[in-house]
């Protein structure tokens, strides 16, 4: 909340990162339908209006903290990078992958950061002398 992230990632109890939760995952839990059923509806050609997904409001409720899982959520679908490969190579890895988003692993599987593509422009600015 602090940090206004969009992405979280799930470790163990050794810090192995085993999944990461999106903010899209965490709302969609609170949605009546999810958005691949909105896409479907709107294919629909004799519906004239498809209702938005919206958060249903009363299905939050103080206990939901201890209903929603994050093992049940998380995506197990994300990329890695090591803590001591190249920006380059990361830039490389993000391209290719159609993400905005490394994880940093060590060779345990250990978390260690996250490297967003801000990070990556910011390490070239600065490479490159245009900031300090």
């Amino acid at each position: 909340k602090e940090n206004r992230f969009h992405t979280l990632p799930v470790v163990d109890d050794e810090n192995k990162l085993v999944g990461k939760i999106t903010l899209d995952e965490i709302v969609s839990v609170f949605q009546p339908h999810s958005a691949e059923i909105t896409q479907l509806l709107k294919t629909i050609p004799f519906l004239d209006t498809v209702p938005e997904a919206e958060i249903d409001m009363d299905y939050i409720t103080p206990e939901i903290g201890i209903l929603v899982v994050a093992d049940e959520i998380m995506n197990k679908n994300y990329f890695t990078i090591s803590p001591v490969d190249s920006i380059a190579k990361a830039y490389s890895v993000m391209k290719v992958n159609n993400t905005k988003l490394l994880m940093v692993i060590d060779d345990e599987d250990r978390l260690i950061g996250i490297l967003k593509m801000f990070d990556i422009i910011y390490a070239m600015f600065r490479e490159k002398g245009v900031i300090d």
